[in-house]
């Protein structure tokens, strides 16, 4: 069943006031990161922004994640977010309108880990980014996300998209902001 009706409502303001009004714990965990995950409109449909690692990096080489890092002396979450992308999508911070922390978590590797959901201008990220980091960007229309519910495999889930896999903790955060769709437009 394809939702093009879903897609077309959701509307990025209401998508905003409804993060500001979720309830965040704050996680004992350290270190502490943060991610953003990027929302991009293009041709008229929303996609979100992934980053295959690059190869040269020493934690999580090759696979698929959200742009983001580690936090440094003084820096919030959001802050860590917005820089992190800028340094590893190639684009200035005027290009990115935070919506909201979608989570706050936790991870099975012991560190904790904030995520917030940003609209991003409509870049040519493709051309952009930073190679010492990124190995390649990637945009899944949403419109996919919410057709194709993610395989379980052992204690984690997983998504296919084209030759890609998305997994672990990037498709956790992926799932929590499709249900955050589904239940709202």
């Amino acid at each position: 069943m394809i939702m093009e009706g879903m897609i077309e409502r959701i509307e990025i303001n209401a998508l905003a006031e409804i993060l500001s009004s979720k309830w965040h714990v704050k996680t004992g965990c350290e270190p502490y990161y943060s991610v953003v995950a990027p929302l991009v409109r293009r041709k008229g449909a929303f996609h979100l922004l992934y980053e295959l690692r690059s190869d040269k990096l020493r934690r999580q080489p090759g696979e698929v994640s959200f742009p983001g890092g580690r936090l440094e002396d003084n820096e919030s979450a959001e802050e860590c977010a917005i820089r992190e992308a800028t340094e590893e999508l190639g684009i200035s911070r005027e290009n990115i309108r935070i919506l909201g922390k979608l989570d706050e978590t936790d991870t099975y590797d012991g560190f904790a880990l904030s995520c917030y959901l940003a609209l991003l201008d409509d870049l040519d990220f493709e051309n952009t980014f930073n190679a010492d980091e990124v190995k390649e960007i990637f945009l899944t229309p949403l419109g996919f996300l919410l057709e194709n519910e993610p395989t379980k495999v052992r204690c984690w889930y997983e998504y296919y998209y084209r030759n890609y896999l998305i997994w672990g903790l990037t498709a956790r955060l992926t799932m929590k902001l499709i249900e955050l769709i589904r239940c709202n437009f």
